[in-house]
């Protein structure tokens, strides 16, 4: 696979930026695709299984979210490889010298309780290298609740409804926030300010114009996402990881 050059403001085909949402990057096939894409944003729970599968062909276009949570080999996560194995991955990293803003540490989902907002910052100050910090909380959907309350973490979930009240979440991100001195990018969180996972971030991260403006996705309501934003993997399944609270059924 070839990734094209940079667009030019006054490229007439529409920006694409591929992204693995729906899936993890390090299992599912994104690296056979074909042409018209300028850029690829790559998300696993499996850097150690990911770096292999990138070539230095296509790395100046490529962002990877390396998403640790902190529950890797834990019932929450039990095929997630465990945090420290991840953390030292990333710390090391040198496939094609990625530099900081194409490099994200992704800790979603965070879970805004005592006892376990710890684990996310736990996370996050283990990381000693330059990087971008994205981190987003833990959505409560109904199937979600039953895997919960079958594996006796009840205890986890302390609101009712999707999401956790605001205060908790902007506590936690205080709280992250206070420790890390870091920038911390938030992901699709109700009326709290959100980047998108694919945003002017990324775009100028990418190396295109700041005057391009492509436009919204347009998906849930708390989704900030840029239009060039395509999926790239086709499967609507949960991946082997086995999360807990997976959104796939």
């Amino acid at each position: 696979m070839s990734v094209p050059d940079p667009i030019q403001s006054d490229k007439e085909m529409p920006m694409k930026i591929g992204i693995t949402e729906r899936g993890d990057a390090a299992f599912y096939a994104w690296d056979f695709i074909p042409e018209g894409f300028d850029g690829l944003i790559l998300i696993t729970k499996n850097l150690p299984a990911l770096l292999p599968r990138i070539n230095e062909s296509i790395t100046d276009k490529i962002i990877i979210h390396a998403t640790v949570t902190g529950w890797g080999g834990s019932v929450m996560e039990p095929r997630v490889p465990k945090p420290k194995e991840v953390i030292e991955t990333f710390n090391s990293i040198t496939t094609y010298a990625l530099p900081p803003e194409r490099l994200v540490l992704r800790v979603d989902p965070i879970i805004p309780t005592p006892g376990n907002l710890e684990v996310a910052l736990d996370v996050i100050s283990s990381v000693t290298r330059e990087c971008r910090v994205r981190i987003s909380f833990l959505d409560a959907y109904p199937h979600v609740r039953e895997r919960f309350a079958k594996a006796g973490l009840t205890s986890k979930i302390l609101w009712d409804g999707l999401h956790a009240p605001l205060d908790l979440r902007n506590a936690a991100l205080h709280d992250i926030e206070a420790l890390t001195c870091r920038n911390i990018e938030v992901c699709g969180e109700p009326n709290m300010a959100c980047a998108g996972c694919v945003s002017a971030i990324d775009i100028k991260a990418l190396g295109f114009s700041q005057e391009i403006d492509p436009g919204m996705k347009g998906q849930r309501r708390a989704c900030t996402c840029l239009a060039p934003k395509t999926e790239l993997l086709q499967g609507r399944r949960p991946c082997p990881h086995g999360c807990l609270y997976c959104y796939w059924r």
